[in-house]
């Protein structure tokens, strides 16, 4: 049995309701009015997308006027000179962005698809700054990469646990830090409190290769962070 939908129809388009039913009915323009409806619908999807995810794409022969956001908009997706262009409100999406791109000559559902794709990229790097950690024998060296941190390494705070020791061996006076990339790659820093051994910055392609080098509490505060879970410690007893 089919689902069943109610439509409320404001006072001052009740005429207009009588005269669409009385047409539909008159000009066989459908087997119901549900059904023009539902056609009116795939056709509205057909022209202008899915526009979840805060997505509004303007009609492709609509002049694209001013921009406006609000009311749940967040993006807008919009005919340009060279195909399409994204546009993104920097007050959700962050005034360092890329809040203006060009996605160029595409059919809408390619368009959206980029869209979708070039929207998911600028969330995962909201908050990315220019980090700089120091390095070498004599922590003499700085290096630099654009990034967030999943866990700032402070030399009280991100030693790691009494428990990590467990079968596995740690200097007590280490301490790390793990951070997301601009790339996408995470990273590695492992510094001394005493400079007790060089500061050292590693890369890796995964967060699970990057764990394999962890103590494990600072594995799961780094994964907590990425995927915003409780924090949960894997412990093989």
């Amino acid at each position: 049995m089919a689902p069943k939908k109610t439509l409320y129809v404001k006072d001052a388009d009740a005429p207009l309701w009588e005269r669409f039913e009385t047409a539909v009915r008159e000009w066989q323009a459908a087997d119901s009015v549900s059904a023009l409806i539902a056609e009116a619908m795939r056709q509205y999807f057909d022209q202008f997308g899915d526009q979840g995810d805060g997505l509004y794409v303007q009609a492709p022969d609509e002049d694209p006027g001013w921009v406006t956001f609000g009311d749940g908009r967040t993006a807008i997706l919009q005919p340009h000179r060279s195909g399409w262009m994204l546009l993104l409100d920097e007050d959700v999406y962050g005034q360092d962005a890329d809040t203006s791109y060009e996605i160029g000559f595409r059919n809408l559902d390619d368009a959206i698809a980029a869209a979708r794709k070039h929207m998911a990229t600028v969330r995962q790097n909201k908050g990315f700054e220019l980090i700089e950690v120091m390095t070498g024998e004599g922590y003499d060296i700085t290096e630099r990469f654009v990034g967030r941190w999943l866990v700032w390494p402070d030399s009280d705070e991100t030693r790691a646990d009494v428990s990590d020791f467990d079968g596995r061996s740690y200097d007590a006076g280490a301490y790390w830090g793990v951070a997301l990339g601009k790339r996408g790659r995470f990273v590695v820093y492992v510094a001394h409190c005493n400079e007790g051994f060089p500061g050292m910055l590693t890369g890796y392609d995964t967060l699970d290769e990057a764990v394999a080098d962890l103590p494990p509490s600072i594995a799961a505060r780094a994964r907590a962070e990425l995927t915003g879970e409780p924090i949960v410690i894997e412990r093989d007893f």
